[in-house]
């Protein structure tokens, strides 16, 4: 079978450094790789260090095949794997439980009246299994949303702890986009509705009144 990486899979795993690589890399040539890759098809969910060293070496490996309906659900699978693991960064952490808020409450065919109820049951869910409050996953969400809005190398700084923007300042970023893209629908939605009112008005209108208000424009 060949084995397929997938950009965006690939994406939600934190990189190691080059010295864990490195240990890693001994590990597999000394004792092999004693643990298995995870697949979803033919697809790499996880162990894509271990599957490039031993292709390169040419060291056989194991391999555990998971089922799942799309890629929200192997996505969702990735990030709760990663956070069961102790070498991530804070940034890293907060990160991975956005997404995995943002992934657990798209619930296609709930019933509308049901949806806020069953989403804040949820947000509470993932709190507490993280020993958080359901603001911070909020937070947490709105922070993974600004990060992967910034450029590459810059995401990758934030996300590896090395960037010199604090979390505050990295979702700000994102705020200061919101605010004003509100602002201008705002207006246009004011624009729009001043538009309607006047045609209506011009409906109604007598001739003279009419005659009166194309006066006042060709002044003004």
């Amino acid at each position: 079978m060949e084995i397929k990486t997938d950009p965006e899979f690939q994406d939600l795993i934190p990189k190691i450094s080059n010295e864990e690589f490195k240990g890693l890399e001994e590990s597999i040539i000394n004792e092999g790789c004693r643990d298995s890759l995870v697949l979803w098809d033919n697809i790499l969910l996880d162990g894509h260090n271990r599957y490039e060293i031993c292709t390169r070496h040419e060291i056989p490996f194991k391999t555990i095949i998971k089922c799942f309906d799309d890629r929200d659900q192997a996505k969702l699978w990735i990030i709760c794997n990663q956070l069961g693991r102790r070498n991530l960064a804070p940034e890293q952490i907060s990160y991975l439980r956005g997404l995995k808020w943002k992934l657990t409450d798209k619930q296609p065919g709930e019933r509308t009246d049901l949806t806020s109820r069953q989403s804040g049951a949820r947000l509470k869910s993932i709190a507490k299994e993280h020993g958080v409050s359901s603001r911070t996953i909020e937070r947490d969400a709105k922070f993974a949303e600004a990060v992967d809005k910034l450029p590459e190398e810059e995401r990758k700084e934030v996300l590896a702890g090395k960037s010199r923007k604090t979390k505050k300042e990295v979702m700000g970023i994102m705020e200061r986009e919101i605010i004003p893209k509100n602002k201008k629908e705002e207006s246009e939605s004011k624009d729009s509705n001043a538009l309607w009112n006047l045609k209506r008005w011009w409906k109604k209108a007598s001739n003279r009144d009419q005659a009166s208000f194309k006066k006042w424009i060709d002044k003004n």
